[in-house]
């Protein structure tokens, strides 16, 4: 499996994961209105700005439903059991 490294700048794609196909995604950006071209991406990142904001769970749905079969990681104020 592909991983990515945590540094002070967010995440930083490793050599084998190309920065161009890694997306980061504001928990407030609507998927049904403007979905994501998804054709090229490993990895896209959804934002937890806080702990009671779940949003990224939905977006996480959608992008599922969608089409995307990639890694969809958490970034933010959120716990492991969540």
């Amino acid at each position: 499996m592909q991983r990515l490294k945590l540094e002070k700048s967010g995440f930083v794609p490793r050599e084998d994961i190309s920065s161009e196909r890694v997306l980061k995604l504001e928990n407030d950006h609507d998927l049904l209105s403007d979905p994501v071209n998804f054709g090229q991406l490993d990895v896209i990142l959804l934002t937890f700005p806080a702990f009671k904001d779940g949003r990224a769970f939905s977006q996480a749905r959608e992008l599922r439903e969608q089409g995307f079969h990639g890694d969809i990681r958490a970034v933010g104020a959120l716990f492991r059991d969540q």
